[in-house]
């Protein structure tokens, strides 16, 4: 655990360097649209969160740098419990991890690992972390909750001067409206739907408002600002414990909003017209409180008064395309792939050591590396036409257009048939009891045992009358009783007729668009059993790189006990277990393949442990020979390379 601490430790500081870089780039870019600095501080958060990945897959630019940051020896943290590689994972980087114990001087009995205070730095470090992205996560869930409660509005000035704003903006994505008591100013959520919030008293705003609302609120969508602040807030939930992510954050908030003011204003809108809009917006959201949303807010108090002034102070508002905006972006991404491909260099004292001394080129693993990496091309190459399913099937997913229910009208057929619900269910109270009565009286009837003397046909029905008779007259009073509710219920369903008719053509309504949805099911039914297909055609692959697994993993294992054999052979008998041991030594070991060399590393103490448990009772010679080899053992399988070619 404490070996992450250095590889953190370098990343704060390359994420350090890339925003100092960026504030130092927006300062210089002051006069500049504020857009081209809101693009400049999103490609820095960005890459400060992709800035692990970076590291780990491009090539390495070694840099004298302090031991405090020196990675280079300690193994990769994933934790692989086998040799069967990932989906995706190329053969030279595939990595077996394994749980780090303490490693114990030789000759020294192992100890327990204690609780140090770099692993309690490391633990404060992922609280902070988890508490971070925990307060994302509760922001995503009261936005759905907002959603949810929110109402369409279905106002038809509202949404005809949204299609004209669209238009302006250049926005062709689709928006959905609507109106909700539980936010105090206009905001803007979603990625794949996104969705445009106005608070309650926004309803009867005059038009020049709602059409400066619109148009801000749909720069915003177009250009993606809600993902890009959840993904700034990730970066900052990585990199906490650097103020200067916090400010940069902050910074990327503001440059948007002023990024959004000037598209508005450059789109024709007066400054001072839009300033007053803003005021106003900001005033009724004190009077109307509510919770925040982590979405783009478009009047909140903070920083309120500099975009005012800057809309008013800025004489020349134009929009900005994306080609100015390249030139910054390359020069951004180029900063993070040079500060990703930095690692420390590795001394010459480190590269000699004689632990991590490189064992003969071994064909057979050379060959199964080979052949994992032919299996691997093929299954990058299906994974490749199962995407292009994947898109095609989205693109026919958005084809399907959503249907439209009037749910207000529904809601009030709802609301008048309330009241006559509420009646029926209480005649049925008033006849449960009756209903008991009758259903007990016919049990009684069933059950009632008829005493029939010799007689004639007429005798015979009589004498079955005056037995039944009592409670024939007890179930007909019953009816007679039951007789008003009935005439009761029969009217409540008569009144409800005509509201049973009007339900009846909102579904004969609907029935097209179902219709035209079953036909789009129909058509994408093809494009999924062939993507079953595909996968079911991966499944070889698949196996064939689990099988080429358990081969490398024999094939380092006898790699491990010759090396085993070479030092304890003298010492032990013939009985002693190699191979046992090996495997014992590979499943806690981390193997990692990188290029050309296999590395394997496990502790010290460990070995030594292994080596001592499984060879004492096949020892030969003396104590102090037999401890001396199980020790030269140890150590050389602490750092032991394998040349796979």
């Amino acid at each position: 655990m404490t070996e992450i601490l250095p590889m953190l430790g370098l990343g704060a500081l390359k994420v350090l360097i890339l925003l100092a870089a960026a504030a130092t780039l927006t300062q210089l870019l002051g006069r500049r649209p504020a857009r081209l600095r809101a693009v400049v501080w999103a490609a820095a958060l960005g890459g400060a969160l992709l800035m692990p990945l970076a590291s780990m897959s491009l090539p390495k630019m070694a840099v004298p740098l302090p031991t405090v940051f020196d990675v280079a020896r300690p193994p990769l943290p994933e934790a692989h419990r086998s040799l069967t590689p990932e989906f995706g994972a190329s053969a030279d980087q595939l990595s077996i991890a394994q749980p780090t114990v303490m490693s114990a001087k030789p000759g020294t009995a192992p100890q327990k690992p204690s609780f140090s205070w770099t692993s309690g730095l490391l633990v404060l470090w992922a609280s902070g972390a988890i508490a971070l992205v925990f307060h994302v996560g509760l922001g995503l869930l009261r936005v759905r909750r907002t959603h949810r409660t929110a109402v369409r509005l279905t106002d038809r000035r509202w949404n005809s001067l949204l299609e004209s704003a669209a238009q302006r903006v250049g926005c062709r994505r689709p928006v959905q409206l609507l109106i909700s008591s539980d936010i105090e100013v206009p905001a803007t959520v979603g990625l794949f739907k996104s969705t445009l919030l106005i608070p309650t008293y926004g309803r009867d705003w005059p038009e020049d408002r709602r059409l400066a609302v619109l148009l801000h609120e749909l720069v915003h969508v177009r250009r993606l600002d809600w993902a890009v602040r959840i993904l700034a807030r990730l970066a900052r939930a990585v990199y906490w414990f650097i103020p200067l992510t916090w400010w940069a954050v902050r910074r990327l908030d503001l440059e948007q909003e002023l990024a959004c003011d000037e598209e508005v204003v450059a789109l024709g809108t007066r400054p001072t017209a839009y300033a007053d809009h803003l005021l106003g917006i900001a005033r009724s959201a004190v009077l109307n409180p509510a919770p925040a949303l982590p979405g783009m807010a478009m009047a909140r108090t903070p920083d309120l008064e500099k975009r005012i002034m800057t809309l008013l102070k800025n004489t020349s508002h134009r929009r900005v395309g994306i080609a100015v905006l390249i030139p910054a972006v390359i020069l951004v991404a180029a900063m993070v792939s040079a500060l990703a491909a930095v690692s420390p260099s590795v001394s010459p004292s480190q590269s000699s050591s004689p632990s991590e001394a490189t064992a003969p080129a071994n064909p057979e693993i050379e060959k199964i590396l080979a052949e994992m990496k032919a299996a691997e091309r093929e299954i990058e190459q299906q994974a490749e036409r199962l995407q292009a399913k994947e898109v095609a099937i989205q693109r026919q997913i958005e084809l399907i257009e959503p249907i439209e229910i009037d749910e207000e009208a529904i809601a009030r057929i709802e609301e008048a048939m309330e009241p006559h619900l509420e009646k029926i269910r209480e005649i049925e109270i008033e006849m449960e009891p009756l209903h008991l009565e009758m259903e007990r009286f016919e049990t009684e009837l069933h059950e009632l045992e008829l005493h029939i003397n010799d007689g004639n046909l007429e005798d015979v029905q009589r004498q079955i009358h005056e037995q039944i008779r009592e409670h024939l007259e007890t179930i007909h009073l019953s009816q007679e009783a039951l007789e008003p509710q009935l005439k009761a219920l029969e009217l409540v369903h008569l009144e409800m007729e005509e509201l049973h008719k009007q339900m009846e053509e909102f579904h004969l309504d609907m029935e097209p668009q179902h219709k035209a949805m079953e036909e789009m099911h129909r058509a994408l039914e093809p494009l999924h059993e062939e993507m079953q297909r595909m996968h079911l055609e991966m499944e070889p692959f698949h196996q064939q790189m689990e099988q080429l697994g358990e081969r490398l993993e024999n094939a380092i294992a006898d790699e491990v006990a010759g090396r085993l054999q070479s030092h304890l052979g003298t010492a032990t008998d013939p009985g002693a277990p190699f191979d046992e041991a090996a495997r014992r030594i590979i499943d806690r070991a981390r193997v990692r393949i990188q290029h050309d060399v296999i590395a394997v590393t496990s502790p010290f103490s460990e070995n030594r442990e292994i080596l001592q448990d499984l060879f004492a009772s096949h020892r030969i010679g003396t104590e102090d020979a037999f401890d001396d080899a199980v020790t030269a053992a140890a150590e050389d399988l602490e750092g032991l390379r394998i040349a796979v070619k």
